[in-house]
């Protein structure tokens, strides 16, 4: 993980992580459902950070990623 801009991802993922998990809980109200997102998501975070925008706030960015995967488990659970 030498890379500058995997660190990057990494240090912004870490610091967005607890607002993201309170978000995703708040959207599904169960821990295990939301640790199984929470996952996924920071996989999504960490693949897409390429197409991130540096002069606009992680974490909303983050969010938006949380908000798109929380509602294709609820897709995939109907």
């Amino acid at each position: 993980m030498s890379d500058p801009r995997t660190r990057q991802a990494f240090a912004l993922w870490t610091q967005a992580q607890p607002a993201v998990s309170a978000f995703v809980y708040a959207l599904v109200g169960d821990a295990r459902m939301r640790d199984e997102i929470l996952q996924d998501v920071a996989v999504a975070v960490l693949e897409s950070f390429g197409s991130y925008d540096p002069s606009r706030p992680f974490t909303p960015w983050a969010i938006g990623i949380a908000r798109n995967l929380v509602l294709a488990a609820a897709r995939g659970r109907r």
